[in-house]
């Protein structure tokens, strides 16, 4: 099997593919309705409706539009890539708020938000309530989120206390003191945080030792349990046409179920909720004879969306692939690339006190998202690395399978955030 690459910044995702219409759906030889829980799944619990106000409103929308803009300056290759924009967008409003002109009106722009001291309060606002709220909107489904900020300890005397306050107050980030000279200690105390903060998943967001004198994180971890789980028995091997035109044998998960589809947009999606509906994962892939590229090039979250709103609950045969991937991501240049190179070239200036200026000087994701018949776990982490220097329906059966070239992403459902987004291409 070829290697797959996974890109992040959480840091989840999830597959979809589909075939021709008259693709004969494989039998189902067993009841779908005998799973197998492996792990106790928490009991159910209502509902929740996270609700926005209406400057909250705008926040989402705008990142909703950074996560399929970014993902398609990530998503250059043919290799299967998967990126956290949640993950991202949480670590530059951290960033953000070290900038008291132009610099923090860039990265508001870039982000979709404004610009100026109040859209950059409404950004705050908008991720403190995201984070407070996700992990309790659904007991069998959740994301959480983390802030962090390590500062070289020699550096204590230079920091801005305004921007410790802010980062701790509104960002609800840890704050640490560290030695950098003692570049291992460090390393290891961060990745430690990483990996306490993803539950595991994500071991080492650094393999190198730090080179600037503060570096801020941001860390995220999905899990969802499907609201309906799929039958262990009746996964079976079947068949993924390639980006490329070569076909693979990959475990597809299978199943006959009521789900939510559509066609619209010059694609066909599907969404598969996890727990109680907060959560769900959304399949969007071109129609039959349509370019997978050109449709990249074309799709936001917004047709995928109006596609969507047209759709119906179907009882449908689907299929679509198991899999578990990982993937490390270097973000400078494409941070550079996104209208963002002058927090390289000149820096922020709320962050130190003396004049000096915190320059970036490397931004990083890694993530690892896997989905097999119960569900979903998704783990992502990225840093940014700051320098400092002096600055002068109708019931019927259709086929739904997923067996070529798609685009996925999860959201919050009463919020419509996208949390992660990736393709898939290749096996």
């Amino acid at each position: 099997m070829k290697k797959i690459f996974l890109l992040a910044a959480m840091g989840v995702g999830m597959l979809m593919a589909a075939c021709d219409n008259d693709t004969p759906a494989p039998k189902l030889d067993d009841n779908p309705q005998e799973t197998e829980v492996t792990e106790q799944i928490p009991d159910e619990i209502p509902y929740t409706h996270i609700q926005l106000s209406e400057s909250q409103k705008e926040i989402k929308d705008a990142s909703n539009e950074f996560a399929f803009k970014l993902f398609k300056s990530v998503s250059e290759s043919e290799d299967n890539t998967a990126f956290s924009p949640y993950s991202l967008f949480a670590c530059l409003s951290m960033v953000a708020n070290g900038d008291n002109g132009e610099c923090r009106d860039l990265i508001l722009n870039e982000l979709g938000v404004g610009e100026g001291p109040e859209a950059l309060a409404k950004l705050n606002s908008f991720n403190a309530l995201m984070a407070r709220m996700m992990p309790k909107a659904d007991s069998r489904a959740f994301m959480l989120s983390a802030n962090s900020v390590w500062i070289n300890d020699g550096m204590r005397p230079y920091v801005n206390p305004s921007f410790i306050s802010v980062v701790t107050g509104d960002c609800s980030a840890y704050v640490e003191y560290a030695d950098f000279n003692d570049a291992s200690g460090t390393m290891n105390l961060i990745n430690k945080w990483g990996a306490d903060h993803t539950n595991g998943l994500i071991l080492q967001i650094l393999d190198k030792p730090l080179t600037g004198d503060m570096a801020l994180l941001n860390a995220s971890y999905f899990k969802g349990w499907w609201t309906q789980p799929f039958n262990k028995k009746a996964t079976d091997k079947l068949q993924f046409r390639n980006l490329d035109g070569s076909v693979s044998k990959v475990d597809m998960l299978r199943d006959t179920r009521e789900v939510f589809h559509a066609y619209g947009n010059g694609m066909r999606v599907m969404a598969l909720p996890y727990g109680n509906g907060n959560f769900r994962m959304v399949f969007a892939m071109p129609d039959e004879g349509s370019d997978f590229n050109s449709f990249l090039t074309l799709v936001s979250y917004a047709s995928v969306m109006e596609a969507l709103g047209k759709g119906r609950t179907y009882n449908a045969t689907i299929w679509f692939p198991k899999f578990n991937l990982s993937s490390n991501l270097d973000l400078l240049e494409t941070l550079k690339n996104n209208g963002l190179a002058r927090l390289v070239n000149d820096g922020l200036d709320n962050i130190f006190l003396n004049a000096m200026k915190a320059t970036v000087c490397n931004a990083i994701q890694k993530s690892t998202v896997s989905t097999d018949e119960m569900g979903t776990v998704g783990a992502s982490i990225t840093e940014i690395e700051l320098s400092a220097s002096l600055n002068n329906g109708e019931n019927k059966t259709e086929v739904f399978p997923f067996d070529r070239p798609f685009i996925f992403f999860i959201e919050e459902t009463s919020t419509s955030t996208v949390l992660f987004i990736g393709k898939v291409t290749k096996f």
